[in-house]
């Protein structure tokens, strides 16, 4: 175990200074992407469940939505006091799905702008790392050697870690982008149902 990590430090060591923020934004992609997954998913859970009731029971929208707990509800619920207030009902309706669907779309802007930074960052690396590289084949010293293999090992450990990072975001935001494609058409079947029942009261 005791090799394991000294093997660990000396390959955070060669990495250079860009691996603390390339760690970073590990952890924020990883974070931020289980955050939006649970997140979508109940989100999903709720419009769907809404959604099945509605069908069910159309001709009484309004006390399907009072029968419902969630902020999907409770979002619907309020758009229709609007419209009953004398709002117009497609684009209330619409504000409600852009109401529940707004933070999603932004954590999964988020987590693809991470997604995209990594790589950038492991670029960064290794510009850096040959920059080190040519200033030792430049200077004239006896660890020339040494510090050219420096230079050329930051400069793969940080290109390797962006990519290693980069790879699991690329597919989460891909599968999340799916998710949230899939909870606004069901709030979209939502809006349908309670704008085909006339003016929900």
């Amino acid at each position: 175990m005791t090799a394991w990590l000294e093997h660990v430090h000396s390959y955070w060591l060669a990495g250079g200074w860009l691996l603390a923020p390339l760690a970073l934004v590990s952890v924020g992609i990883w974070g931020l992407g289980l955050r939006s997954g649970f997140a979508i998913g109940r989100v999903g859970d709720e419009t769907r469940r809404l959604y099945r009731d509605l069908e069910a029971e159309a001709p009484s929208a309004a006390d399907v939505l009072e029968r419902h707990s969630g902020g999907v509800a409770e979002a619907f619920r309020r758009g229709v006091r609007e419209i009953r207030a004398g709002g117009r009902p497609l684009h209330t309706l619409e504000r409600v799905e852009a109401e529940c669907t707004g933070p999603l779309r932004k954590d999964v802007g988020v987590l693809e702008a991470l997604t995209a930074a990594a790589p950038l960052l492991g670029l960064l690396g290794t510009v850096s790392g040959m920059i080190q590289t040519f200033d030792a084949v430049s200077a004239v010293a006896v660890d020339t050697g040494s510090r050219v293999a420096g230079g050329i090992s930051s400069a793969l450990i940080t290109t390797q870690f962006g990519l290693v990072i980069a790879v699991p975001g690329v597919f989460g935001s891909a599968h999340l982008r799916r998710k949230l494609r899939e909870v606004e058409t069901s709030l979209a079947r939502c809006r349908f149902l309670l704008l085909e029942n006339g003016r929900p009261e």
